[in-house]
């Protein structure tokens, strides 16, 4: 029986590492879609009627693909694009019979991120490297809800500040992925921002950068 159950273990982790290794000069794409949370660093408290409401964490989301290129078993480095969005959320609060539900900072980004992945084990992979991100929206975002006429509304106001951002962003990417036998990639990276991504900070010596983290879901095909 014990020879049984190590026969079958072996046999397990034998068909996973075959189905995740890949050989030298081998190229697949990997789709994928993800969910996080972002956050803009030293981005003020925002006072209104004289109210100041704290930061929090802002949903984050992105959707893309990347190519990867695998060097050797333990090796490989990846190109992709994504569209993400990120930016940074206030709390909720509520004043004179109306609730602020909705207060963030939301950015889109398009996304280029270049990533060195390498296998610790099959199917296991460390990752870091760099990352240019082009802005392609900033909107202000504020939903309140109250009672008019006898009736609960809800209205959002979304004003947008897209000149009040830098076009560019750069951040490393660091993370960790497992690739299943079926080929499909679970991935979690923090995206630390390098640049000032705000303008006009000339009389503040403090600098916006974005903060993200995400994790995603992806299919990896060979090509």
């Amino acid at each position: 029986m014990k020879k049984i159950i190590l026969a079958t273990v072996a046999a397990i982790f034998t068909t996973i590492a075959a189905n995740a290794q890949y050989g030298h000069g081998t190229w697949s794409i990997q789709p994928k879609i993800g969910i996080g949370a972002a956050s803009i660093t030293n981005m003020e408290q925002m006072k209104i009627e004289g109210t100041n409401i704290s930061n929090e964490l802002s949903p984050a989301a992105s959707l893309g693909a990347e190519f990867e290129y695998q060097d050797n078993k333990r090796f490989s480095i990846a190109i992709g694009a994504e569209f993400a969005m990120q930016g940074c959320a206030w709390e909720k609060y509520r004043m004179n019979g109306t609730k602020y539900t909705d207060i963030r900072m939301e950015l889109t980004y398009l996304n280029v991120p270049i990533v060195a992945n390498f296998y610790a084990a099959p199917g296991l992979a460390l990752k870091a490297g760099f990352q240019f991100g082009v802005l392609t929206n900033a909107d202000f975002i504020m939903s309140a809800e109250g009672e008019n006429n006898g009736y609960e509304t809800t209205v959002e106001t979304r004003t947008n500040l897209k000149k009040d951002f830098e076009d560019f962003d750069i951040s490393i990417p660091i993370g960790i992925s497992y690739e299943f036998k079926n080929h499909i990639i679970i991935d979690a990276r923090y995206k630390l921002g390098l640049t000032d991504i705000t303008k006009n900070n000339d009389l503040d010596s403090q600098t916006n950068k974005n903060s993200v983290f995400t994790l995603t879901v992806g299919y990896k095909f060979d090509l």
